[in-house]
């Protein structure tokens, strides 16, 4: 289900691997972030710099996994994702903590948008309320 405030799509875990699926066969440029196992910000921050290859001392606060995802995709392709997948942890360890990477994935989109650059961003998640 998408998000039509912020346009990122919230899945039932069960439907990753056919979103996953889909975006394969038409050739997408998909990044993917596991957060299996990730209770709070300094493990999420890692896993994110991790799984997307950031620059040492890149994504080790907020701002920086904020500026960092401006750069993942430099090229525009036919179709580019973000999946984060396993999000269930973290939503009841901190929940806080994920909505603020709901809202850094959410101004991401956007800044891919303005450039005419569009990206979906797929999370495993509950739609937030409100």
């Amino acid at each position: 289900m998408t998000d039509n405030r912020t346009g990122l799509v919230f899945l039932p875990p069960a439907q990753m691997p056919a979103c996953l699926a889909g975006l394969q066969a038409e050739n997408a440029d998909i990044r993917e972030v596991c957060l299996r196992s990730v209770r709070n910000k300094n493990a999420l921050l890692a896993r994110f710099a991790q799984a997307l290859d950031f620059d040492e001392g890149i994504g080790q606060n907020w701002d920086s996994l904020a500026d960092a995802l401006r750069d993942i995709f430099p090229v525009p392709a036919a179709r580019q994702a973000l999946l984060v997948c396993h999000c269930r942890t973290l939503a009841k360890a901190a929940p806080e903590d994920l909505q603020i990477l709901l809202e850094i994935l959410a101004e991401t989109q956007a800044f891919y948008a303005e450039h005419g650059q569009p990206v979906e961003i797929v999370l495993d998640a509950e739609l937030p309320e409100g």
